[in-house]
């Protein structure tokens, strides 16, 4: 899945609105020795529970691996592409509810993909992406909420296909793999680093990470700025953040690795063996 961003703030924002709803979760969170949902039924479930509890119509989708649910609003975003009162309450209901239910389930999936959207308004999605052991873990204070907040891609692009979509047939739903899982939280790393921690430092022409036919491909082109010793090289950058997830999530099964740097023009192809021992 490659989407375009369309507010850096917003991002911070959407990820503090999920801090408070995660601590709100470690307040309230009962664990039960009986699973209270069915993975078989845990779309349908979702969607009875929603409009139970807060009146709300959303629709979900179970797949082998991944749990998609869609939530259509009609005033989530403001004039300045910001949550807007609405949305953030309703955010946070949304993971109350989905993370309540990963913790109480017969059988997790391993991925869960909660898509809201400004159906109304701007036409806009908002995508939260993530590995359901990583909520867990964190649960259980395995992880911190900064490392978990680390592990969850956060992609949000304006799309005219959502206005009036209510039933979210707009929304690209299928099983997710942890190769693309992989990739979209390498690109996510890449941007954090050079578009925001040293955006004064280099201008961005394009910078991109993707999983395909079972191949990790990372392009990045950037131009530097100034020159010093201590800017992160794009390379060493890359391969140091493809390492750190394929770690985490115990994951060797790329064929292949593609790597291309065009500032210090280095673009490597690499065999998983051969990826492991560079250095």
């Amino acid at each position: 899945m490659r989407l375009s961003k369309f507010s850096p703030n917003t991002a911070k924002r959407a990820l503090s609105l999920l801090l408070s709803s995660v601590f709100l979760l470690n307040l309230c969170a009962c664990h039960k020795a009986t699973p209270t949902y069915s993975q078989k039924k845990m779309d349908r479930e979702i969607e009875v529970v929603f409009h139970r509890e807060y009146h709300l119509d959303v629709k979900s989708w179970n797949y082998p691996d991944t749990i998609w649910v869609y939530v259509p609003l009609s005033d989530l975003l403001t004039d300045a592409n910001d949550f807007s009162e609405n949305g953030r309450d309703i955010l946070r209901k949304v993971f109350l509810v989905v993370r309540r239910m990963l913790l109480s389930i017969d059988k997790r999936p391993t991925f869960y993909a909660v898509v809201l959207s400004d159906i109304k308004k701007k036409g806009a999605d908002i995508y939260f992406i993530g590995c359901t052991q990583d909520m867990i873990k964190m649960e259980a204070n395995l992880i911190s909420l900064s490392q978990w907040r680390q592990r969850e891609m956060f992609i949000t692009h304006m799309n005219p296909l959502a206005l009036n979509d209510k039933k979210g047939d707009h929304v690209g739903r299928y099983n997710l793999t942890m190769g693309e899982f992989i990739a979209g939280l390498v690109r996510q790393h890449l941007e954090t680093v050079f578009a925001v921690e040293y955006k004064d430092d280099f201008k961005i022409n394009s910078l991109d990470a993707y999983f395909y036919d079972g191949k990790l491909v990372a392009t990045i082109d950037l131009v530097a700025l100034k020159k010093s010793d201590k800017l992160p090289v794009p390379y060493d950058e890359t391969v140091k953040a493809i390492k750190k997830f394929m770690d985490i999530y115990k994951y060797t099964g790329f064929s292949e690795i593609e790597i291309h740097d065009t500032l210090s023009n280095k673009h490597r192809y690499m065999s998983m063996p051969v990826f492991l021992e560079d250095k």
